[in-house]
């Protein structure tokens, strides 16, 4: 899944994951979330949005929108973006198959179709955005979206798949802390809403309690070093929890490891 990202890509992924994850709030995330992609890829400004996936039949409304260019006035962005939503081609891909795969306008449109749309000249033309790439999905009713606007058209299939793994990882934290899977009381080393996942559903993943104390450390980008003073284990008994988790959820290392395992507990959280 990550074999066409380099070393370094897979680092700047992990930090912000382990950002991510230091959040304790669902506003705190998306935050971290928009600069921390706007940091990772060349854009003029990344955003977090949500609104009602019904804005074809009714006007939409937006309820949350993160931008993180300072100078757009958020709540005129986000009115301005409920009066042309529905023009949107990706989000009416979304919305047709209920989640989405990493997907640009150029994509979907010509230039020259989008640059005729009102969205484009009433909305994205002001945030200087001639292309987007975005993900997302839609529960309970609203369409979440994690977007990158660029001044230029197209994206390479690296910048797709670096948005991809963030998104795999950081959406389903979001739902967690939406859902306020979190506890005070939890007495482990590192305390927090996927970590707490984890420490809870951990047979899911077919894993030893001990075996899911690493993961936890692993998902917030934790070293071997650093799990092994935590746990007072040697780095060698690390490093073997490690193999074996590879081995049983199917993965190579440790940004695969902890989409498989986000996205397994995810699943059975939405049955």
């Amino acid at each position: 899944m990550a074999n066409n990202l380099t070393k370094s890509q897979l680092e700047q992924v992990l930090l912000l994951i382990e950002e991510a994850h230091r959040t304790s709030t669902a506003g705190d995330l998306r935050q971290c979330v928009v600069y921390g992609v706007g940091a990772l890829l060349e854009s003029s400004s990344c955003a977090w949005t949500e609104l009602k996936s019904d804005l074809f039949t009714t006007t939409a409304t937006t309820t949350q929108v993160d931008i993180s260019n300072k100078d757009v006035n958020v709540i005129e962005a986000g009115l301005s973006f409920d009066r042309y939503a529905s023009q949107h081609p990706v989000i009416a891909r979304l919305i047709r198959k209920g989640n989405l795969n990493t997907t640009s306008i150029s994509d979907l449109l010509t230039r020259s179709e989008f640059q005729n749309l009102e969205l484009y000249q009433c909305f994205y033309k002001q945030l200087l955005t001639e292309d987007q790439l975005s993900t997302g999905y839609i529960e309970n009713g609203y369409v979440t979206g994690l977007s990158v606007n660029r001044a230029t058209w197209g994206f390479t299939e690296t910048e797709r798949s670096l948005l991809s793994h963030v998104a795999n990882c950081v959406f389903p934290l979001y739902k967690l802390l939406q859902r306020d899977i979190y506890s005070e009381t939890d007495n482990r080393p590192m305390v927090g809403a996927y970590t707490n996942a984890i420490l809870e559903h951990y047979p899911l993943l077919g894993i030893t309690p001990r075996e899911a104390d690493v993961l936890a450390l692993i998902a917030r980008g934790k070293s071997n070093k650093h799990i092994a003073l935590a746990f007072n284990i040697s780095e060698g008994t690390v490093k073997k929890h490690v193999e074996n988790m590879f081995r049983r959820l199917g993965v190579n290392n440790r940004v695969s490891l902890t989409i498989k395992a986000m996205t397994v507990i995810q699943s059975t959280i939405d049955e």
